[in-house]
């Protein structure tokens, strides 16, 4: 529909992009959507997603061996970042603080 506003640039994006008429998502909350999002398996086969949310002292509900959509990407040459909400378990116990953070040490 055209707009009141200008808007060039949404107008250039959304003319090379999509439309996405239906949306689904694996639950109503965000732990366990985030979790089947990155790792393709049904949140509730997760014994800890099953209650909801996690908190932000859980430990990591994604076991270090298991595949997820950024080691695919990974392998395919793309670098990849964790930004904004996580909330799925942080491993603090694990990172080695004595040791300076750089783009060479951050995955």
């Amino acid at each position: 529909p055209e707009s009141k506003i200008p808007t060039p640039n949404i107008d250039r994006l959304s003319s090379g992009g999509m439309i996405f008429t239906d949306a689904h998502t694996p639950s109503t909350v965000c732990s366990p959507t985030r979790y089947a999002l990155l790792t393709g398996r049904y949140a509730w086969r997760e014994p800890r997603l099953q209650r909801g949310v996690l908190g932000k002292n859980d430990t990591p509900v994604i076991e270090p061996e298991r595949m997820t959509v950024a080691d695919m990407l990974k392998e395919k040459g793309y670098l990849t970042a964790a930004i904004g909400k996580w909330h799925l378990g942080l491993a603090w116990n694990l990172i080695d603080t004595a040791m300076p953070v750089s783009v060479k040490n951050v995955d």
